[in-house]
């Protein structure tokens, strides 16, 4: 029996501390296609053709474009290239995190420079900060 482990992190808006209605409602609609998808609490061997990660899951990423419109009538303008991370299950956590799993975050991965790349709106940047997490399987 093999171990995997790593940490994730994303630099952006944590979706589930937005008090924005419209955001509230495309969370949760992105938890009940987590919820509803069918290898979501099944372990089976894994198939490539199949969606493995939350962020992959069909319906996630054309919520999007919706989160982006909400926050944008809300002041904050989310760069074109951000997109849905999700922070990962609280099954696969070895001990409690800075950030909570189960969650989602509008912005970008590990290898974002916010002072330097992609060039981001100071709306955003003053919307954002990082979220880290440890993981286990």
């Amino acid at each position: 029996m093999g171990m995997d482990c790593g940490a994730g992190g994303a630099y952006g808006i944590l979706l589930s501390n937005s008090e924005l209605p419209a955001v509230v409602e495309i969370v949760k609609k992105l938890n009940q296609i987590v919820s509803d998808f069918p290898n979501s609490n099944q372990e089976e061997e894994l198939d490539p053709e199949l969606h493995y990660e939350p962020e992959d899951y069909p319906g996630v990423k054309e919520l999007v474009e919706p989160l982006r419109q909400a926050f944008r009538e809300a002041g904050i303008n989310v760069p074109e290239s951000a997109d849905l991370l999700w922070t990962g299950s609280d099954d696969e956590r070895p001990a409690r995190c800075a950030t909570g799993g189960e969650d989602w975050v509008l912005g970008f991965g590990l290898f974002t420079r916010p002072d330097k790349f992609p060039a981001m709106d100071p709306t955003f940047l003053e919307a954002s900060e990082w979220h880290t997490w440890v993981w286990m399987s």
